[in-house]
C-alpha cells in the first residue's frame, strides 16, 4: 500500500488488543508476499515472511504509524538478539497504571504481550504463523466427499486468505493462554 491511502486494518475499539495484534499481523503477511492465496502463503518460509514483511514495512511507513498510533507496538529483534520496541504515544498491553507509573516489563511480561497485543516481529511469531497457515490449509473442508456436512467450525471454507476469516479461524479454534480451547468469542 502506498501513496496517500492507508489501509483499514484494524482501527477503532474492536475488543481485547489480541483481535488487533492478529489482524495487523494476517494484514502484514497477505500484503508482504503480494497474495492472498493460503497455498502460497503456507509454502513461504517463515524467515523469507519474515524479511518481506519488514521490506513491506520500510516501504509504507505510513502503515507503520497508523499500527503504533492506535496502541499496538511492534516488537523485533535485533542482529544481536536484543529486543526493540517501535510504539506510538500510549500502548494498551499492559495496560498504563492510574498513577502513570513506569510498568516494569519482565522477559515473560514482553512475551506475554507479544501474545496479546503487540505486533510480533520476530522469527518465531512467523514461525507460529506458518504453522496457523499449515492448520488452516489443512482444514479446509471436503465438500466433494461430505457436502455442506463438511463445513463447521473447525473449518476454513475458502482458499483465500482474508485476514479478517483467517483470524475468526484462529480465535475459534485455538487453545488460549489459559487452556481453554477454541469455539469461544475471546
Amino acid at each position: 500500500m502506498t501513496g496517500d491511502v492507508l489501509p483499514s486494518i484494524a482501527v477503532g475499539h474492536l475488543g481485547p488488543p489480541k483481535l488487533s495484534k492478529l489482524l495487523i499481523e494476517a494484514y502484514l503477511l497477505r500484503e508482504a508476499l503480494g497474495t492472498s492465496d493460503l497455498e502460497t502463503l503456507e509454502r513461504a518460509a517463515p524467515r523469507d515472511v519474515q524479511r518481506r514483511v519488514e521490506e513491506h514495512l520500510r516501504a509504507n511507513p505510513r502503515t507503520v504509524s497508523l499500527i503504533v498510533t492506535i496502541g499496538i507496538p511492534m516488537l523485533r529483534a535485533s542482529s544481536d538478539g536484543k529486543l526493540q520496541l517501535t510504539r506510538g504515544p500510549r500502548i494498551n498491553i499492559p495496560p498504563a497504571p492510574p498513577d502513570g507509573a513506569a510498568v516494569p516489563l519482565s522477559r515473560d511480561a514482553v512475551e506475554k504481550c507479544a501474545r496479546t497485543g503487540w505486533v510480533d516481529l520476530r522469527l518465531e511469531n512467523f514461525e507460529v504463523w506458518h504453522e496457523r497457515l499449515r492448520r488452516i490449509a489443512r482444514s479446509r473442508p471436503d465438500i466433494v466427499s461430505h457436502g455442506s456436512a463438511a463445513f463447521d467450525l473447525t473449518r476454513y471454507p475458502s482458499s483465500d486468505f482474508v485476514p479478517g476469516d483467517v483470524v475468526g479461524w484462529l480465535l475459534t479454534n485455538e487453545v488460549d493462554d489459559q487452556g481453554i480451547p477454541g469455539h469461544r468469542l475471546f
